[in-house]
């Protein structure tokens, strides 16, 4: 038997096969665009957003990847992906355009929140707002671990200072689509190679890791109406995991939770100049969960006892999303991602203003 047909057959004809399979996916596989997808290796052809969004051409803000504070701002935003993905249609630069306030946003695990009132900038030249934003899942943790047992469980004063004049600023925007260029002649062979490594873990995931009780990061289910998304499977959503892991709350763990909110609005509030509110982002399971085919899996709402407690410190941000997303506004939070299309945006934005102005800060 010729030696070289041998090697031809065992070692070539393999590769040859990979080669080509590897060849073929680059050349139809829409670029990876979305957090889920790219975790799940789930194909931006089927899961990727094909509506048109608005956006502008430039944030209307500002950000500090180091987390200092080092001029005045009217306003700083102190939050968690859901404030620095610095997507075209961000929800600072549509609040910026509705209120003309000068905006900072610093990442959450970056700022100390006493070195950072106590900081000579800040205490000369001390911010309107402080808007402290957090995505659900995570929104317990963060102020329970804020929570001081020797502080006031009480909400602060509100400033003394008059309200800011609101103004709106024209700013015109521009059509948003996603990249769904494929090409023979450019083929991207990392991304078919993610592909078939992130399918052949996803089974795993599937066939060994669920039974044992554990999720896949990207966790798909069976959607029970059409038209909330603008992908091309419509019967399903996509999830993260983490969106699963939260638990039960009980009494203590809302209490500690609620005095840490009040201690942080003690602290930023007790200049008697800025004013302090949190935006809840909402966990994508908890915003459609009257769609969704949830089986045995549970998914716990860490948003609503916040947002429902009396004199908290919260713009009412979950019943606007849900609102929409029930009236059948296309794209809220984005078919293969975590986080808000431009109507999400528009809405976390909005739901801002209307807070802001009833509470006195804006007119």
């Amino acid at each position: 038997m010729n030696p070289f047909s041998t090697f031809n057959r065992i070692v070539l004809g393999p590769l040859a096969g990979l080669f080509f399979l590897l060849y073929g996916l680059a050349c139809v596989l829409e670029p990876i665009d979305g957090d889920l997808t790219r975790l799940g290796a789930y194909w931006e052809n089927d899961y990727g957003w094909n509506a048109v969004q608005e956006g502008f051409t430039e944030p209307l803000f500002d950000f500090n990847a180091e987390g200092r504070y080092e001029h005045y701002y009217d306003a700083v935003v102190i939050g968690d992906s859901f404030s620095i993905k610095n997507f075209p249609y961000q929800w600072q630069s549509f609040l910026v355009a509705s209120t003309s306030l000068t905006l900072l946003t610093l990442p959450v695990d970056k700022v100390d929140i006493d070195q950072l009132i106590a900081s000579p900038v800040y205490r000369n030249s001390p911010p309107r707002l402080v808007i402290f934003e957090s995505v659900e899942r995570a929104v317990v943790s963060r102020l329970s671990d804020v929570y001081r047992a020797e502080s006031a469980c009480a909400p602060a004063n509100d400033p003394v200072i008059p309200p800011f004049d609101q103004r709106e600023i024209y700013v015109p925007l521009t059509p948003v689509e996603r990249n769904r260029a494929v090409s023979p002649l450019a083929p991207n062979f990392s991304e078919s190679a993610h592909m078939i490594k992130g399918t052949i873990k996803r089974w795993y995931d599937l066939n060994i890791k669920m039974r044992l009780g554990r999720l896949p990061q990207t966790v798909r289910l069976p959607l029970m109406r059409t038209g909330l998304f603008s992908s091309r499977v419509q019967d399903a959503i996509l999830l993260y995991r983490q969106d699963f892991w939260k638990t039960q709350l009980t009494p203590e763990i809302e209490r500690r939770a609620l005095c840490g909110l009040y201690s942080l609005q003690n602290r930023i509030q007790s200049n008697d100049i800025t004013r302090f509110v949190t935006l809840v982002a909402p966990d994508k399971a908890t915003a459609y969960d009257t769609n969704i085919r949830f089986g045995e899996l549970r998914s716990h709402n860490h948003a609503k006892f916040i947002e429902d407690t009396p004199d908290a410190p919260v713009a009412p941000l979950l019943p606007a999303i849900k609102r929409a997303i029930e009236n059948g506004t296309e794209d809220v939070y984005m078919p293969n991602d975590t986080h808000w299309g431009e109507a999400g945006n528009r809405i976390a934005a909005d739901a801002l203003v209307r807070y802001l102005r009833k509470s006195g800060a804006i007119r």
